[in-house]
């Protein structure tokens, strides 16, 4: 099975598992953070979520190509 493949596997799993586990303990999952963050959705809020999101995401996906870079040394 190829990284990419267990990658999105493990990622399914997690999200899968991370919820329950987050329900169960009474933590906010990510949706419900970004609402008690913004109240109710509308177009300024949803702008706020995805400015916020897209350095998440890029930090996310730097981190990935650096290990995978160290990985191949």
């Amino acid at each position: 099975m190829s990284k990419q493949a267990i990658f999105i596997l493990g990622i399914c799993t997690w999200v899968f598992l991370l919820s329950g586990v987050l329900r169960w303990l009474g933590i906010p999952s990510l949706d419900q953070l970004l609402y008690m963050m913004f109240g109710e959705p509308n177009g300024l809020n949803g702008l706020y979520a995805i400015l916020l999101a897209i350095p998440i995401v890029y930090i996310i996906l730097r981190l990935l190509r650096l290990n995978e870079n160290h990985s191949d040394n």
